[in-house]
């Protein structure tokens, strides 16, 4: 008799607060309609595996190694038409992270802004593709340091694992 004393009034307790939060309404609609949020770009880190197992055929597509389907996938991100984010990448490999290999900024913008031994007029994409294209496999596969490097990185920290800086870059060419 007693349980069925509690069980009852579980019951009524949890319809009064079901019947409470059924008045409770949040209204999203400021957020979509608001004009005076400008967009801003996305901010993309593109964190690479080159570890040796990239080396292993891509499953479904023998001849071709996982890491040569990641540099297909990535140019053809790249090239794709309206591209217009800020982009960076490092990679992982070996032991450890790797680090910031090119920092996040616009696909579009001189990347000798960011580089100076960059030749003046090439742009972050151009770096992007040849720096994809030229990466090789080697080393175990520490996923959780790179991503912890890249957290690091986006919030303006300095890196863990390769020292002092991200690359030879200014901390303020960090994301914006």
């Amino acid at each position: 008799m007693e349980k069925n004393k509690y069980m009852r009034l579980g019951k009524y307790i949890l319809s009064g607060l079901l019947a409470i939060s059924s008045g409770l309404q949040a209204d999203d609609i400021e957020v979509f309609s608001n004009n005076q949020i400008t967009p801003s770009k996305p901010n993309i880190l593109i964190v690479f595996d080159t570890s040796a197992s990239m080396s292993e055929d891509t499953p479904g597509n023998a001849g071709t190694s996982k890491l040569q389907t990641l540099q297909t996938a990535m140019t053809q991100i790249l090239n794709t038409p309206g591209m217009d984010v800020n982009m960076g990448y490092m990679q992982f490999g070996r032991w450890r992270a790797s680090g910031i290999k090119f920092p996040v900024a616009s696909l579009s913008s001189d990347a000798h802004d960011i580089d100076s031994d960059i030749p003046l007029g090439t742009s972050v994409k151009q770096v992007l593709e040849n720096s994809i294209s030229t990466l090789g496999v080697t080393g175990w596969t520490p996923t959780v340091d790179a991503l912890f490097e890249a957290a690091r990185y986006f919030r303006g920290d300095k890196p863990y694992w390769v020292g002092g800086s991200f690359g030879h870059w200014d901390t303020t060419q960090n994301p914006s």
